[in-house]
């Protein structure tokens, strides 16, 4: 399996446009436009998801409805409640492990996406990555996915995804 994560885009504050939860907080135009370069830059890097699964959160969701209108036969967007801010890395692993694609694209939030990276690629414990909003990380696996089974492939920051995209 080919495992992409990926950190929402930029979004707006609580208490601007309205929005009084962080559950509500959606992409700002700026976030939306930034999210998109990135995107473009993942099409360069033959990035083709069979699957995209998000948190339910409006940032996030955004973000994989971005990502799916780039993705060749991708359809739709699935909201998964493991990938909510706060969720076990554990659970999102396990989660994983039980996929049957050949290719799947999780979007999420920080701190749990550097989490759930370290689970896959180091077994456990903080490997202090820098993950800036509409980064993304391309873990394979060379059996089925698991706790330390994981390799990093790379990991793009959005301007480096801007630069690639000839942005």
């Amino acid at each position: 399996m080919i495992l992409y994560v990926v950190r929402h885009g930029i979004a707006v504050d609580i208490g601007e446009e309205g929005v009084a939860t962080d559950a509500r907080r959606h992409l700002s135009l700026k976030g939306k436009k930034k999210t998109a370069e990135a995107v473009r830059g993942l099409k360069h890097l033959g990035f083709a998801p069979s699957k995209v699964v998000s948190s339910p959160l409006a940032r996030a969701r955004q973000t994989a409805e971005i990502i799916v209108r780039a993705a060749p036969g991708v359809k739709r967007v699935t909201l998964n409640d493991a990938l909510c801010p706060g969720q076990d890395a554990g659970g999102v692993v396990r989660w994983i492990a039980r996929q049957k694609t050949p290719s799947l694209a999780v979007v999420g939030h920080m701190p749990d996406l550097g989490d759930l990276i370290s689970a896959l690629v180091a077994g456990s414990g903080d490997v202090g990555l820098v993950f800036k909003k509409a980064a993304v990380c391309c873990i394979s696996f060379h059996g089925k996915p698991g706790f330390d089974a994981g390799r990093l492939e790379w990991l793009l920051q959005p301007g480096h995804l801007r630069t690639i995209a000839g942005l």
